[in-house]
């Protein structure tokens, strides 16, 4: 030993933190405790749950270019084009493209439009307007 320097490393001292002797001595001095894999305190209150996500049907479209899918996490609607855009507000099992006509056959207006912006769709929406006379608009909605 020169200087504080040993040229002999005894292996039975070395674990995985390093030399144990130096451990030791750094523990005495400093009081600090070395952590041990699987032993980070944690609170046991707080528990990450991932809910098991379910697909239960999947639709293609007729040109092969989109497919939906209904899962446990809602509906879902992916597209290869960038212009298809399903994007529904506050819908129901009743609103339909027919029932939406049928409403128009009743001269129900201001509810066939509330029904197609709630579809959001733009061929539907664009019927439902033309379809009200000028004479109408004023006194049916």
């Amino acid at each position: 030993m020169n200087d504080m320097c040993s040229d002999f490393i005894n292996r039975r001292h070395m674990t995985s933190f390093g030399n144990k002797a130096l451990i030791e001595e750094r523990m005495e001095e400093e009081n600090i405790s070395i952590p041990v894999p699987g032993s980070k305190k944690i609170d046991r209150s707080s528990r990450s749950f991932k809910p098991e996500i379910v697909v239960t049907s999947i639709q293609f479209s007729p040109t092969g270019r989109s497919f939906a899918a209904t899962s446990t996490e809602g509906l879902l609607v992916y597209s290869l084009d960038n212009n298809v855009m399903f994007d529904p507000f506050d819908l129901d099992i009743d609103i339909t493209p027919e029932n939406i006509r049928k409403t128009l056959k009743k001269e129900n207006f201001s509810q066939a439009i509330m029904m197609s912006l709630r579809l959001n769709e733009n061929l539907l929406i664009q019927e439902v307007l033309e379809s009200i006379a000028v004479d109408n608009s004023k006194s049916n909605l």
